[in-house]
């Protein structure tokens, strides 16, 4: 006896622009701003990709280097990709447990400067 056939769910895609602006010198040697939008992100739907793109006015020159996130081993997201280009960083989350995940963004300019952010992923699997 062979079970009934569910349909297979589209896989939600949730794309945050991201935003590195050099602070006006004066301020520091090399200091960026970092922005988000959205600024955190909700995840409701098992299986979501995460797509976090750097977007204008960015100057060409800031690529994603990876990301960090905490707790470290949460069974929840992937391995993050990046793009050939260095524009784009993404991972995706099972999003089976209640969790709050703390990311950190890593980018780098063409002057090997390091730039950080850190935003979060919420999960809330239940909130469907």
């Amino acid at each position: 006896m062979t079970s009934p056939k569910l349909p297979i769910p589209a896989t939600p895609f949730i794309n945050i622009q991201v935003t590195v602006l050099q602070k006006p010198s004066g301020t520091g040697s090399s200091s960026y701003d970092v922005s988000c939008n959205p600024e955190s992100i909700t995840v409701t739907q098992p299986d979501s990709v995460i797509n976090y793109q750097l977007v204008e006015p960015t100057p060409q020159e800031i690529e994603f280097s990876g990301v960090d996130t905490k707790p470290d081993h949460n069974h929840q997201l992937s391995a993050a990709t990046i793009s050939v280009s260095g524009k784009l960083l993404t991972l995706s989350d099972a999003n089976t447990k209640d969790q709050i995940l703390d990311l950190t963004l890593k980018f780098h300019d063409k002057q090997g400067n390091k730039i950080s952010f850190d935003p979060q992923v919420i999960n809330r699997p239940d909130a469907r």
